[in-house]
């Protein structure tokens, strides 16, 4: 076998591997009860993630994101709806352990219960000198804040 077809074989196996990875760490959201036990929520492409939480409870949301690229996440505040019932903190950008100059990772927010009620948190993904072009992702999440 030639070193050229060597070559192109590895780079085909590294891109594969690269794709399954970069997958399988995509889109994983955590949420944190009083007793600190943590809960994993896949934050769906496309769809609503619904969670529920009880007063003084923390649920944290993660969007996979590459800042490289100029996109980012961003809370709509326009189109969220109830968010006098959470305490939101953003905890910013995580860059992946891919060891990529300019790689993805995720970009986390805490919501913490503070008062019964249904949150809708819309966040839009976009480049931050296009504010006026529709987002070029939208995801949402529903948090249903129950008494303590």
């Amino acid at each position: 076998m030639g070193a050229i077809q060597l070559g192109m074989r590895w780079r085909s196996a590294a891109l594969v591997t690269a794709t399954c990875l970069f997958a399988l760490l995509s889109n994983a959201g955590c949420s944190a009860s009083g007793s600190g036990v943590m809960h994993q929520h896949k934050v769906a492409h496309g769809t609503e993630d619904v969670r529920s939480i009880r007063v003084g409870e923390t649920t944290r949301v993660a969007l996979s994101a590459n800042p490289s690229t100029g996109f980012g996440w961003s809370v709509n505040p326009d189109a969220s709806t109830g968010l006098e019932h959470v305490d939101l903190l953003d905890e910013g950008f995580i860059r992946s352990d891919s060891g990529l100059i300019g790689g993805p990772g995720r970009r986390w927010w805490a919501a913490k219960g503070v008062s019964p009620g249904r949150t809708s948190l819309v966040f839009d993904y976009r480049r931050a000198w296009e504010r006026q072009m529709p987002p070029a992702k939208q995801r949402t999440v529903i948090i249903n804040v129950r008494p303590g």
